[in-house]
């Protein structure tokens, strides 16, 4: 390796900077109640995922001193291109939820908004793989959310 590539890699390294996803970090809860608006919450599973990954034991309520609230999920379609015949052919999704970190029943972070947002293309000749194509852009655009909200975590200073 070359001494100018190695003093490049050291100053990178001594900055700080690391590539997006590949820090670690860890969260500051170690115990965690989740407080969903709705018990079928379509957020709930991708959350537990990314915060069990984090080591973050997720109990029932009343048995953390930490309580994460998440509002219900807003979803919003809008057309952004035209088919050949007219008719809507690509639409954009936004996704998004509050959520709200109490300590003790005492606001700690929040109410925040996290909103992600994707694309998907409607095939009018396949109904049934357009409504499928759009659940699997809701299913990514739901774990950037439940990314967002640990990464979100991760910043709050206890």
């Amino acid at each position: 390796m070359s001494a100018g590539l190695i003093i490049v890699l050291m100053s990178l390294a001594g900055c700080g900077f690391t590539l997006r996803g590949s820090d670690d970090g860890s969260l500051p809860i170690d115990r965690l109640t989740v407080t969903f608006a709705n018990s079928l919450h379509p957020l709930q599973a991708p959350l537990s995922r990314y915060l069990s990954s984090y080591d973050v034991e997720l109990v029932p309520r009343n048995a953390s001193d930490f309580e994460l609230l998440i509002s219900n999920e807003a979803i919003e379609q809008q057309t952004v291109s035209l088919n050949t015949r007219a008719g809507a052919g690509q639409y954009e999704l936004r996704l998004s939820v509050e959520a709200a970190l109490h300590l003790n029943g005492t606001l700690m972070a929040g109410p925040e908004l996290f909103e992600a947002q994707g694309n998907f293309f409607e095939d009018t000749a396949n109904i049934g793989g357009s409504q499928s194509g759009r659940e699997i852009a809701l299913d990514d655009l739901r774990q950037e959310l439940a990314q967002q909200i640990v990464i979100r975590l991760q910043a709050i200073e206890i």
